[in-house]
């Protein structure tokens, strides 16, 4: 018989429902940040879907991936401790959890969702940050009463006549400036 007391204790997904609904609720309230991760560090013909989330001391991994040999849907929830020795990080799983599909769905989501604001809010602040020099230029110049100029209002402008070339200066199609070229001998 194997020796399990190795390996770290599992829980079932009934069991996991306490920390699915704990896990998402953190993170909808942006208190634990959820960081998705590069699929191209793991082997792709297992592993579908992959999420960490930093527990100071600790870190909660979410998984998706297909069973080698059967093919099957397997969602987890890892329990990583961590310990930083001299600026290399050491991780040791304590405990997982099988998670059923709709826990793994209820956790992606609040996951995904949570980094489309996170994007959103990043691009927004490198927008404004980009801008503010040009903001800047726009408002002096604004504000610059000695470079103020008189604008003409919109009637003057509309009862002006229009500016047209003399017809001698029209361009010609390429047709016609053919015909009126002489010829070469």
């Amino acid at each position: 018989m194997p020796d399990y007391s190795s390996l770290p204790p599992a829980g079932n997904s009934k069991q996991g429902q306490k920390y699915v609904s704990k896990l998402t609720k953190l993170i909808y309230q942006d208190r634990l940040i959820a960081e998705h991760s590069d699929l191209k560090k793991f082997d792709l013909s297992c592993m579908q879907d992959h999420y960490r989330l930093n527990l100071e001391n600790y870190e909660v991994e979410l998984s998706h991936s297909k069973h080698p040999t059967t093919g099957d849907d397997m969602f987890v929830l890892l329990f990583n401790g961590l310990k930083s020795i001299t600026n290399i990080q050491d991780k040791a799983i304590l405990s997982y959890i099988h998670l059923n599909q709709d826990q793994f769905q209820a956790l992606k989501m609040a996951c995904d969702q949570q980094i489309a604001r996170t994007e959103v809010t990043r691009q927004q602040a490198r927008f404004e940050e980009t801008m503010a020099p040009i903001d800047q230029a726009l408002d002096s110049l604004q504000n610059d009463d000695s470079q103020t100029m008189e604008q003409p209002k919109i009637e003057q402008i509309a009862d002006e006549p229009l500016l047209s070339a003399p017809e001698d200066m029209l361009l010609e199609s390429p047709e016609e400036q053919a015909t009126q070229q002489p010829a070469i001998a």
